[in-house]
């Protein structure tokens, strides 16, 4: 949900994500499907895919120019509640110790029988995903 075509192609999954592009510093992806997929047949080499579409894919920056799921998280309607009934803010996190500095783990979507929206994009580009399979 992180490496999409952005709001001109409907946030649709990009498997040839260019793997240079930045949000500030960082780059927004390590890697593309299609050329991890590449890689395993050109070096006839076993992978294991881990389609991660979760918290930790967009935790590095907010870019919802092409990720999906910071695109969504600007409505709050679409985000977890917290235990005290709230949304808080993607960085409210930033200040915990872990591999990354100021990771952006304090919003996260909801899928909930109402989320009708965010589980949309989540199956049809997961299923997008493993086409190329």
């Amino acid at each position: 949900m992180r490496t999409t075509k952005g709001n001109a192609g409907d946030y649709g999954f990009d498997q040839d994500f260019q793997l240079t592009r930045k949000c500030g510093e960082k780059v927004i992806a390590d890697d593309n499907l299609h050329g991890a997929t590449q890689y395993t047949i050109d070096h006839k080499v076993p992978v294991l895919f881990t389609l991660n579409d979760g918290i930790w894919a967009a935790a590095t920056c907010d870019v919802p120019k092409c990720d999906i799921n910071d695109k969504l998280e600007q409505d709050k309607n679409n985000c977890r509640w917290n235990e005290k009934n709230k949304v808080v803010p993607d960085d409210s996190l930033k200040k915990l110790s872990g591999s990354m500095e100021s990771p952006e783990l304090g919003r996260a979507l909801t899928f909930n029988i109402y989320a009708v929206k965010n589980r949309l994009y989540k199956k049809r580009n997961l299923q997008r995903n493993t086409l190329i399979f």
